[in-house]
């Protein structure tokens, strides 16, 4: 601003009085933009001075603050038009295009970490007002979310790690550097585990270590200003083989049809194609099963396939697949069955007749058991009533009329004062004895006589 002075003589009071009177108002100001500086590292970032006043510029100043230091230092001095320019820093880092007399722009050509925090001002030199600041503009670098590393407590800086199956547990550890903080996941396998927002660090123990732990585990880091940056470790558990997934062992297929047996193995190490082995059950026997021009058998790393191209008869029935590794062996049964044509599965109806089996099995042993009963009884019956009969005619003699009469001989028995002849017998006794004629040999004493006697 312009002043003009004035000097007044008063007379008679020898006073003098100075009055000031202003010449004229000068505008004048000075904006540097953007006003916050957000930039990502190693990227480019400018800043613009503009001057609005009514003299024309003469000088822009140029100034930083390092964030390690608070005072301002001169980086370059540019006239309007380049007529003057006084650079005091690496022009490889930094760059400035010719002002006018109301703008000027500096360049960093290359943001870095070290360049977070620093504080930029541009001075204007005007005829008259003199030397105008700007306001300060503080440069903040958000760099790239960045993963300094990523490793299991005991194995750090290995990307592949083979532990043993229930050999303890296992931690992962993962540091970040970011800025700002970001969010750091741990995911297995594509599926996250464990997620932290505004961190830079995070870890994730196994207790105890299982089969299926093994595989590869990734951090993944990310911020708002930074693409996604992510390191992995591929994990590899020792043990024998298992199925990765329930099995069905049931397989029903119709006549004339392709079909396919199929078993993926979880093990370490894999089974390989040497690994696998099909048999198919022959009565008491298992036959190898292999490939052949109506069979077909692939076998890769954890996966194998039987597939028939085109089922028979013959093809039904119990197959065993041997799955082995350097830490043991797993046996898997798969049934091929018979589809039934009506919609049925072949399932239901063997079961179905199972069950009539079952039924009829059940009826006929019942049937059986009550003849076997009956027959017991009338058995043990008949003979009781047999011995009960033969002892009753034991006791007693029956005598059954007929047209002929039958004479029961009794024995005489002679008196004691009966003379006995000289052979021993007495005259009685002979006598009597001449009075009867002998019975027939085949009809004495004999049971089987009476019997038929008393049956007519």
């Amino acid at each position: 601003m312009l002043v003009k002075f004035y000097c007044l003589w008063i007379f008679k009071l020898s006073l003098y009085i100075l009055f000031v009177r202003p010449k004229e108002f000068v505008r004048a100001g000075v904006v540097l933009s953007p006003l916050t500086a957000v930039v990502s590292e190693n990227d480019s970032m400018t800043l613009t001075c503009t001057y609005s006043g009514d003299e024309s510029a003469t000088y822009f100043t140029w100034s930083v603050s390092r964030k390690s230091n608070s005072t301002f230092t001169d980086i370059g001095i540019i006239s309007a038009e380049c007529k003057s320019v006084i650079i005091s820093v690496d022009t490889s880092m930094y760059n400035y295009a010719c002002p006018n007399n109301i703008q000027s722009s500096w360049k960093i050509k290359k943001v870095t970490r070290q360049n977070d925090g620093d504080k930029y001002r541009c001075n204007v030199d005007t005829p008259s007002p003199g030397s105008i600041n700007s306001n300060n503009v503080v440069l903040y670098v958000q760099d790239k979310a960045s993963i300094t590393s990523f490793f299991i407590e005991g194995h750090r800086g290995q990307t592949h790690v083979t532990v043993d199956e229930n050999d303890g547990g296992i931690q992962f550890t993962c540091e970040v550097d970011s800025n700002p903080s970001s969010i750091v996941k741990i995911l297995f396998e594509g599926e996250i585990l464990k997620e932290r927002s505004n961190t830079k660090h995070i870890s994730l123990t196994h207790s105890s270590v299982a089969c299926l732990h093994g595989g590869e585990y990734t951090c993944e880091d990310n911020n708002q200003y930074g693409q996604l940056s992510k390191k992995s470790i591929k994990l590899f558990v020792n043990c024998s083989p298992r199925p990765l997934h329930q099995m069905r062992q049931n397989i029903t297929s119709a006549l004339h049809v392709p079909v396919t047996l199929s078993f993926t193995a979880l093990a370490y190490p894999q089974p390989g194609t040497k690994g696998f082995a099909w048999f198919k059950e022959n009565d008491i026997d298992w036959v190898p099963v292999l490939s052949n021009a109506d069979l077909h058998i692939f076998s890769s790393a954890s996966q194998s396939n039987l597939t028939i191209l085109n089922v028979s008869k013959a093809d039904y029935g119990r197959y065993r697949l041997n799955v082995t590794n350097d830490f043991g062996s797993y046996v898997q049964y798969l049934f091929l069955k018979e589809d039934v044509p009506n919609g049925g599965s072949s399932e239901n109806c063997e079961g179905h007749s199972a069950k009539e089996t079952e039924d009829t099995s059940l009826i006929t042993g019942i049937s059986l058991g009550i003849v076997v009963a009956v027959l017991a009884i009338y058995a043990v019956s008949i003979t009781f009533l047999y011995k009960r009969k033969t002892k009753s005619k034991d006791k007693q003699l029956v005598v059954k009329e007929t047209t002929q009469k039958t004479y029961v001989n009794v024995a005489y028995k002679p008196n004691e004062q009966e003379n006995q002849d000289n052979d021993g017998t007495t005259k009685a006794e002979g006598e009597e004895a001449r009075q009867y004629t002998d019975l027939a040999g085949y009809s004495r004493d004999d049971r089987t006589t009476y019997e038929v006697l008393q049956d007519l």
